[in-house]
């Protein structure tokens, strides 16, 4: 997420990722549409220290187009959360259906400017989420994610959306100090057991100097592929160098929407 070109490139394939999502509902012709399966995608942003200003920038852009997408009448009912997080994790977003975003773009984009750099040549560092600290903590941004899924009915489908650029790191101390150890061996012995209980599809793109060896942890926090999908997306994508959205989206959508090239 470095130039605009792969921004442009990003922005383009969005479109095709999110066709991707109707493949999670069905909608039996005897129910009505409050009746239906519907989606809540809450995405969840990384905004710790390691993040430039254009970095922020881009996920802002990125994550703005993301209503737009899902705007059809089999979609506008579902919802959609945005949560900043780095030591801590905050809900930027307050939970929307698309059809109310609709009516309130200004709002969405808003809220967003929250996704900001703690760089302190970031012009716009005072909009930035408060007491989120700068250091990586996923698990906290996944247990938010549940405390904001736990509010929907059941005919909601929650689906994490982790974009991060690091490894494990709550305290600063290092991703293999005891800290991190100590953290993420709580997350999968408490999150993780209530994330698949949930039915929680997760699906993590890394992106900068993000390591597939610690993309694929978080692998494991997910619940099993939908029944109804004949063929299961790969739960993690990672670039090599500017593209990481591009490819990532792209073989996203391939492999589950089956969206020829």
């Amino acid at each position: 997420l470095s130039s605009p070109y792969s921004l442009k490139k990003a922005s383009n394939l969005v479109l095709s990722f999110l066709v991707f999502i109707s493949f999670f509902i069905i909608i039996p012709e005897n129910l009505r549409a409050e009746e239906s399966e519907l989606l809540h995608l809450i995405v969840l942003a990384d905004i710790s220290g390691s993040l430039d200003t254009e970095d922020t920038n881009e996920l802002q852009a990125l994550i703005t187009r993301i209503p737009r997408f899902l705007d059809n009448e089999k979609l506008k009912q579902s919802k959609l959360s945005v949560i900043a997080f780095a030591s801590e994790a905050e809900q930027i977003c307050q939970t929307s259906t698309i059809a109310e975003l609709e009516l309130n773009t200004e709002g969405y984009e808003s809220c967003l400017e929250k996704i900001q750099a703690s760089k302190r040549n970031n012009p716009n560092i005072s909009k930035r989420a408060e007491n989120v600290g700068i250091d990586t903590n996923q698990v906290k941004a996944f247990q938010k994610g549940l405390e904001i899924a736990s509010l929907d009915s059941e005919n909601y489908i929650p689906v994490f959306l982790l974009l991060t650029d690091g490894a494990l790191d709550p305290t600063g101390s290092g991703e293999n100090s005891q800290d991190s150890i100590d953290e993420f061996e709580k997350g999968f012995l408490e999150i993780r057991p209530e994330m698949q209980e949930g039915n929680v599809q997760l699906f993590v793109f890394g992106f900068g100097d993000a390591i597939l060896e610690d993309l694929t942890k978080w692998s494991e926090f997910s619940a099993q592929r939908r029944s109804c999908q004949e063929e299961a997306p790969e739960r993690i994508y990672k670039s090599n160098g500017d593209s990481m959205l591009v490819r990532g989206l792209y073989h996203f959508v391939q492999r589950s929407a089956h969206i020829e090239a």
